[in-house]
């Protein structure tokens, strides 16, 4: 239940089971406010603060609890409710996935924890935004240091995150979802083994048989591809990063001018290689269940549809892989670039290479989660575009751009001026969670 109420000219606001249960406490000292709890607040009180947030241990695992069921619940409850029903048949096979989805989720739940949450909000440079403890899934791994986190220290890049997977928490995900797409699967066969009699039931039970009966091999490949060798080949750290420095591709009906002046977002994903001879095999597998797909489909349409073959380029022992397609050019190109040491996905084969040049030189490493989004780099990039398009609109276009337009842009471009950057940066510190967080403005 929730209550609300003033208490002079603060409102008051609380939830819990009964208004019984609400102590208001006159004495500070004998208060919430006088006790160790609230200490993580101290260093703050020369802030100008916006906000103070506290739940101790207990009650915070009271919230996760009521809150955090996830599916598990939900399927023991299916499974209970099947088990009572007559109209699907045999549904033991069904009872039996179902506990091992509750049963892995479980697993998975176990690698979370929970501890007493404070969070102080203040307005400097912007808004600061500091919390201490809270809920912890399990899914990072603390310890590990950040060797890539000084790919994040261009002036260059937009975007940015980096973090260090936990590879116990990784395998555990990884057996709860297969678990969930085989739940998934033998649901959907015994309900298109049931007697309903409809046209739209009759097209799905004949698409459904189509897959199974041509493409569920294929489909298990892949997911074993992706699933477990090519996520079991990569180390446990990520890198994502997205900047404004790429050659825009010669678009047919784009003015020479706008090709060669523009500039287009690149963005990848590296990370280091752990088994380059299981990733090499995840392509294999991958390769050939694709193969097979494009042929059953070939099949069934009359038109061979023949699997493509990649083309690559190799520079200092990293080759780069990738699909040819017109308007491709280094800057702008799907592509996986690989070496004994780096994995990279990305758009751009350049950035690829320039990442790998960097993360093969030692920075300063970082810790835990961070990502950042610089507002200054993406104003500048849409100020340079906003004056390119302007200068050649006739050409693009057919006509100039209006004075409205104009107006609606340098609104918009006003407003980004106002801010800097977004940053996010949770650790552990002395074994305490660790959350900050800083909306800062110009």
């Amino acid at each position: 239940m929730i209550f609300s109420g003033t208490v002079g000219e603060h409102i008051v606001v609380f939830t819990g089971p009964s208004i019984d249960s609400f102590k208001l406490n006159l004495d500070s000292k004998a208060s919430l406010v006088g006790s160790d709890a609230l200490a993580f607040a101290d260093s703050y009180l020369s802030k100008d603060l916006a906000a103070l947030v506290y739940g101790e241990k207990k009650s915070m695992d009271t919230l996760i609890s009521a809150s955090g069921g996830g599916l598990g619940d939900i399927v023991n409850g299916l499974r209970d409710g099947i088990s009572m029903s007559d109209g699907l048949g045999d549904t033991r096979d069904l009872e039996s996935l179902f506990q091992i989805v509750a049963e892995r989720e479980a697993a998975l739940r176990k690698f979370a924890g929970n501890e007493s949450s404070g969070i102080v909000a203040f307005l400097e440079e912007g808004l600061k935004i500091e919390s201490h403890g809270g809920y912890d899934s399990g899914m990072l791994d603390w310890k590990a240091p950040n060797k890539l986190a000084h790919l994040g220290k261009s002036e260059d890049v937009a975007m940015f995150a980096n973090f260090n997977a936990d590879a116990a928490f990784d395998k555990s995900a990884r057996a709860y979802m297969e678990s969930l797409f085989e739940t998934a699967y033998a649901i959907t066969v015994k309900v298109t083994e049931s007697p309903i009699q409809s046209e739209e039931f009759d097209q799905f039970k004949e698409g459904f048989k189509l897959f199974d009966s041509k493409f569920r091999p294929e489909a298990a490949a892949l997911w074993d591809a992706l699933g477990n060798d090519f996520s079991g080949s990569l180390g446990g750290e990520k890198a994502w990063v997205m900047d404004f420095k790429g050659a825009a591709p010669a678009v047919p009906g784009v003015p020479q001018k706008v090709v060669d002046q523009a500039k287009i977002p690149r963005i990848s994903m590296i990370s280091p290689v752990a088994d380059r001879a299981k990733l090499a095999g995840s392509w294999e597998k991958m390769n050939t269940a694709l193969t097979s797909v494009l042929g059953k489909f070939g099949e069934i349409s009359g038109n061979q549809i023949p699997m493509q073959k990649p083309m690559s380029s190799e520079k200092n022992g990293n080759a780069t892989w990738f699909f040819p397609m017109p308007l491709f050019n280094d800057d702008f190109l799907p592509s996986v670039t690989v070496g004994d040491k780096w994995f990279v996905a990305s758009t751009s084969k350049n950035q690829s290479l320039d990442l790998i040049d960097q993360a093969s030189k030692a920075g300063d490493a970082g810790s835990g989660l961070t990502i950042f989004v610089d507002f200054k780099t993406i104003e500048k990039y849409s100020k340079e575009i906003y004056k390119i398009v302007d200068e050649n609109a006739e050409e693009i276009n057919g006509a100039p751009l209006s004075d409205s337009d104009k107006k609606d842009i340098d609104q918009v471009l006003s407003v980004m001026s106002n801010f800097d950057k977004l940053s996010i940066h949770s650790r552990r510190e002395n074994s305490e969670l660790r959350t900050s967080v800083h909306f800062k403005i110009r």
